[in-house]
């Protein structure tokens, strides 16, 4: 056996032993496409109603929209999470991993700890009407969880985690262009992320050796 080959086999070993590596970049593509739709039908929504983002900002939407938004963005947000659990669990299954080992612990409370606390910052934010600093602060909190738990996951994930925490710093200064910097963070960044993710680790994964080991975790 090659000894490179050898010695790429035990790194691999060796990382699954210390780190959750069944995150799949497929789900990483299947959040940003569940945004860039939901965002889609939400434009789709305000413009044939005659509506604008600043009057979502000012609280001046009349209750049907409210509901409206409030109704896409949870659907958004149930598709997302749904597809990053199904591909993840498949993932899991052609790796040999569980999602609920001690690895994928550790890594799945380092993200909901920041995510629950952000989660219920945003909902004070609505209770007092400040709709304008949702998207930033959606932004700043989900960037912040993935750079908390990228310890435990492919290091490669705290790049989309600086993406978002900067995209969410723009957004409070340029809060007009929020809705941009919320589709670009949870839409685009997602997608380019999990194609990285998607290249680098599952396609080797699947059979095809690179021969230069897992650039993603480096």
């Amino acid at each position: 056996m090659d000894p490179l080959d050898t010695l790429h086999e035990i790194r691999q070993l060796m990382e699954r032993t210390t780190r959750f590596t069944s995150l799949s970049g497929r789900a990483g593509m299947g959040v940003g496409v569940c945004a860039l739709v939901g965002m889609a039908v939400l434009g789709w929504h305000f413009r044939s109603h005659h509506l604008s983002y600043t009057q979502f900002m000012q609280g001046e939407l009349p209750a049907a929209s409210v509901r409206w938004v409030v109704g896409v963005m949870s659907g958004v947000f149930i598709c997302a999470v749904a597809s990053t659990f199904y591909f993840t669990f498949r993932n899991a299954q052609g790796t040999g991993q569980s999602l609920w080992q001690r690895q994928g612990q550790r890594f799945w409370l380092s993200l909901a700890l920041p995510l629950t606390i952000g989660g219920a910052f945003c909902g004070a934010l609505v209770y007092h009407g400040l709709f304008a600093l949702l998207a930033p602060a959606s932004l700043l909190f989900y960037g912040l969880a993935l750079l908390h738990s990228s310890r435990y996951t492919f290091r490669g994930i705290r790049y989309l985690g600086w993406g978002e925490v900067l995209l969410g710093l723009a957004s409070c200064f340029w809060i007009e262009q929020a809705p941009w910097c919320w589709t670009l963070g949870f839409g685009v960044l997602h997608i380019l992320y999990g194609g990285t993710l998607f290249y680098t680790t599952e396609r080797a994964q699947l059979g095809r050796e690179t021969g230069h080991g897992n650039l993603y975790l480096s």
